[in-house]
């Protein structure tokens, strides 16, 4: 899909987003028209094609060390690359992303206003401009708000819509020209604004969190007890706390049987980018390996995370494949 920004007001600047004239947005899947909007003076943001997309991601989260943690369980990437083709005039108001973003400036300029915020590391982003939406973006406002009141490192309250005139006292103030690159680490407050034409490229880098790594290892040691699978049932809120304060004794046992290498075992190495030597070697020219001799026994640790199964014999395999044919 995509985004179309176009001017909310009537003889405004194309794109304008701030002030009286805020930019009205809306998706679709037809290039032609969202060409036609851009020449008008609309301003477009689209996803990178997937080449695109797994060559610089790739490179840049492994080289970062990211490592695993730059990728969903099934190897696609959690982070993603986008285009923005943005007309003269267009400005994205003071927010701030929960993603490492690196943005590439290919064409015009734009002026970044960057201010340091109180949030580290945050685990989702903080978008004031919408609180003046529908009643769905107020909604996604409003958890934003909550998550962020728990993670600020400020001494003062969380504040999800401070003031323009607060944010711009003491800010940096960026002009990217072509060829321009940024590093906007996460949870850093901007203001973004097109002084001519531009078009820009920006990857945006999620990794996980340790808090998701071991939550998800606790929880699959919690459930190989019944007591972790039982479902909650209580009648009284003695009954249900005093179950919870066997659950909790249960999960700091798990927890202090828990190691290091168990969760990042030595077969887990971290992925890394590919990597050719130029000229490539012929196979000729290729020295053989050396294979490494087997030591004398050891004792082995069973991680408490993996899971063994016992893996079917060659005829069990041969009579299972026959019999799902004959079925159908």
């Amino acid at each position: 899909a995509i985004h179309v920004w176009v001017s909310g007001r009537l003889g405004g600047r194309p794109g304008e987003q701030s002030g009286g004239g805020r930019a009205e947005s809306f998706k679709t899947e037809d290039a032609e028209a969202a060409l036609a909007c851009h020449r008008a003076g609309g301003s477009l943001y689209f996803r990178a094609p997937e080449e695109v997309s797994d060559l610089l991601v790739t490179a840049l989260s492994q080289q970062l060390g990211m490592s695993y943690g730059a990728l969903h369980p099934d190897g696609a990437a959690r982070s993603e690359v986008e285009t923005f083709a943005s007309r003269a005039g267009h400005t994205t108001d003071w927010h701030f992303d929960f993603m490492e973003n690196f943005t590439l400036q290919l064409s015009g300029s734009k002026r970044w206003r960057l201010k340091r915020g109180d949030v580290a590391h945050p685990v989702r982003g903080c978008t004031p401009m919408w609180r003046r939406k529908d009643a769905a973006m107020l909604g996604a406002a409003e958890q934003q708000a909550k998550c962020h009141a728990q993670h600020s490192d400020g001494a003062a309250a969380f504040e999800p819509e401070p003031a323009a005139e607060e944010l711009e006292e003491g800010c940096e103030d960026v002009l990217l020209t072509p060829g321009s690159f940024l590093y906007l680490p996460a949870g850093t407050w901007h203001r973004v604004e097109c002084e001519e034409d531009s078009l820009s490229v920006n990857v945006s880098l999620i990794g996980l969190c340790w808090a998701d790594v071991l939550g998800d290892a606790l929880k699959q040691r919690l459930r190989c007890h019944p007591a972790g699978r039982a479902p909650l049932c209580l009648h009284s809120l003695a009954q249900g706390r005093s179950q919870l304060a066997d659950a909790l004794a249960l999960l700091a046992k798990e927890a202090a049987a828990l190691r290091p290498v168990d969760l990042l075992p030595a077969c887990m190495p971290p992925p890394r980018p590919l990597q050719l030597a130029l000229p490539l070697a012929s196979e000729a020219d290729a020295e053989p390996a050396e294979l490494a001799e087997a030591g004398p026994p050891r004792r082995f640790r069973r991680n408490p995370l993996a899971v063994v199964l016992r893996a079917p014999t060659a005829e069990e395999a041969e009579e299972s494949g026959g019999s799902e044919e004959g079925d159908g």
